[in-house]
């Protein structure tokens, strides 16, 4: 899998990054840290042994200098699409294929770049010129890989309830190993992989069999509940394909959160319409009338939930990253839309009413 291809690469860069601090600045950030000034960064781990080995072959490490910030610009871009194309395979693999193959998945990728070139120029540096050009570079690189994964073979996939909770399950997984990357190797904390290494082991043994229960054929389930979840889910990721990223960012400036909060409820509102719109479609006429009711009553119920934190008053921790935020953020509106789906099945306006 390429996602896995890039995660490796962006591994090694990290062996080469903490060998160049040890060889040139004796495994001291503070040279570093006059141009990245959070404190989430830069937790060298010296003594990991691949880097104490490299350090020992090396003698020289002037030519690992690129290790920092630059071969990062070239990786950034492939890491981030290969996880959201492999996502989107684990609901829906023709999805993906549309995305990778098509112009949708060309628009993502300079959509992504653009905004990652502009968190460059936020934060400038003595590295921002040529991180931009290889910025650049890595998009040029993603194009023909984006279009290799769009050339997989991939069967229609009906709704299924198997293939839904394997999604979820998948969905997870992927995300700690998102998370355990962009802690451990994009932000240059090498010393974290210990405490982390057994999370990222198991979510990878984890994504790998949901890869392989998604290739596995399974039969249709009869459930308007799973058919809405399946066609909004896919309609929502060939929507958020592109503007993920923006919205992502924008999230975390202060500047820019209304805008990517409407951006956001913008996407949110299009998947709901197009896949409730397929889903009710799906359903025999005779229980269309249902199918928008309960549809009505869970989206009414999700929207706040997709507003508004309901678990940091309980006092569960939802995580100060964006990307863990958003992840508790969908679980909980998931849950509530759900939750408004058995209500509207318990009332059941358009029931038919048995004859006499």
């Amino acid at each position: 899998m390429a996602f896995f291809a890039v995660s490796a690469l962006l591994y090694v860069n990290q062996v080469i990054f903490n060998a160049w601090m040890v060889l040139e600045h004796n495994a001291d950030p503070a040279y570093l840290r006059q141009f990245v000034h959070s404190q989430h960064y830069f937790n060298l781990a010296p003594q990991h042994p691949p880097v104490a080995w490299l350090v020992a072959w090396a003698g020289d490490g002037e030519w690992m200098a690129p290790s920092f910030l630059r071969v990062q610009a070239v990786l950034e871009l492939p890491w981030a699409l290969t996880a959201y194309l492999m996502i989107t395979a684990l609901l829906h693999p023709p999805t993906a294929r549309q995305i990778a193959a098509g112009p949708l998945g060309a628009f993502a990728a300079v959509s992504h770049t653009a905004v990652l070139c502009v968190v460059e120029v936020l934060l400038w540096n003595p590295w921002t010129e040529q991180d931009l050009a290889l910025r650049v570079v890595g998009l040029v690189l993603t194009l023909p890989l984006l279009r290799w994964i769009g050339r997989e073979p991939t069967a229609e996939a009906p709704p299924s309830a198997v293939q839904l909770v394997n999604f979820f399950v998948g969905l997870g997984a992927a995300s700690a190993l998102v998370l355990g990357g962009n802690l451990v190797a994009l932000l240059y904390n090498l010393a974290w992989l210990d405490e982390v290494a057994l999370i990222l082991a198991a979510a990878t043994l984890m994504l790998s069999l949901c890869l392989w229960v998604r290739s596995r054929p399974t039969p249709a389930t009869d459930s308007a509940l799973v058919t809405a979840l399946h066609h909004v889910g896919a309609r929502f990721t060939l929507t958020f394909a592109a503007p993920a990223l923006a919205i992502r960012y924008g999230m975390t400036h202060s500047a820019a959160v209304t805008l990517a909060g409407i951006a956001a409820a913008v996407v949110i509102l299009s998947a709901l319409i197009t896949g409730l719109s397929d889903a009710a479609a799906a359903q025999p006429p005779d229980r269309r009338g249902a199918f928008w009711v309960r549809a009505v009553l869970a989206v009414g119920l999700a929207a706040p939930a997709a507003v508004f934190d309901w678990l940091s008053p309980l006092g569960v921790p939802v995580g100060e990253l964006p990307d863990a935020w958003l992840l508790v953020r969908l679980a909980q509106t998931l849950f509530a839309f759900s939750l408004g789906w058995g209500v509207g099945g318990v009332i059941r306006p358009f029931a038919p009413t048995p004859a006499k």
